[in-house]
């Protein structure tokens, strides 16, 4: 069933596929590679400024002389360390949530390329195959139809899975500087 010429095809398909893995890997590794780097930079101002702020918050309690003005003193210092907290998850989610969206869209573009190049393969195959072959390719396009629906489906529901956790994380940080702000004014 297979001649020279199927066997060029399928052998320029599998060069083809492993050069756009080897792509895809190469974008992929240097995203998380700059993700990485962002997460370390955030990690090392977050590690500067409280160094600074602790160290400016020991020189202000130092000279507190009443248990009043100490207390009042403590208190809005708990309300700033709340909000930063909050502010640096913000930026840690926005950093993962940027990573995600790379990866699903590099998947998403590779997927329809993979798509197209096993298309025209079964259509060039179809094509030079004996009496009954495009049967069998009609055959293996309706399966590649129903793989590719469901690959659209995974995806969606990784996008509204994204979404969802997103929609939380904003929540939750909402929350917490409602606490704080509320804290602040009692």
């Amino acid at each position: 069933m297979f001649t020279t010429s199927s066997s060029e095809q399928f052998s320029n398909a599998a060069k083809g596929f492993l050069e756009a893995q080897f792509g895809i890997f190469s974008d992929l590794g240097s995203k998380t590679l700059a993700s990485a780097e962002q997460l370390i930079a955030l990690n090392l101002a977050a590690a500067r400024a409280c160094t600074e702020e602790s160290l400016a918050q020991l020189q202000q309690l130092s000279a507190v002389r009443n248990g009043q003005s100490l207390l009042a003193q403590t208190s809005s210092q708990a309300g700033a360390g709340a909000e930063k907290a909050v502010s640096y998850g913000r930026h840690v989610a926005g950093i993962a949530s940027d990573l995600q969206a790379h990866y699903l869209e590099a998947a998403q573009e590779q997927f329809k390329a993979s798509q197209a190049r096993i298309t025209a393969m079964i259509e060039e195959t179809a094509r030079h195959a004996p009496l009954g072959g495009d049967q069998v390719a009609s055959l293996l396009k309706t399966v590649i139809a129903k793989g590719n629906a469901g690959a659209e489906q995974l995806v969606r529901a990784s996008k509204d899975g994204a979404k969802a956790l997103e929609d939380h994380v904003t929540a939750v940080s909402n929350q917490l500087s409602g606490a704080t702000n509320k804290s602040r004014a009692e």
